[in-house]
C-alpha cells in the first residue's frame, strides 16, 4: 500500500476520506513483542486529527467511523 496525499485525492475528484476509529483497538494485540511495541505508541488519535485539519484545507470531508 503506498502513501496517498491529499493532492492525489484532489485530483482523483474524491471528495470524503473514510477512517474507522474503535476505543480498544490496541488491546491485547499480538504482533511480536518489537511490532507491539511500535503499533500501541503509534498516535492514531493524533493522525486522525491532522488529516481532518489537511483534509479542511484542501476541501475534503473527512469522516471519523466505529
Amino acid at each position: 500500500m503506498r502513501n496517498v496525499g491529499y493532492s492525489e485525492l484532489v485530483m482523483n475528484q474524491i471528495g470524503k476520506l473514510i477512517i474507522g476509529w474503535n476505543q480498544n483497538f490496541k488491546d491485547s494485540i499480538n504482533i511480536g513483542k518489537i511490532n507491539n511495541h511500535k503499533f500501541v505508541n503509534t498516535p492514531h488519535k493524533k493522525l486522525i486529527e491532522q488529516l481532518k485539519s489537511k483534509g479542511l484545507l484542501a476541501g475534503i470531508e473527512v469522516i471519523e467511523t466505529e
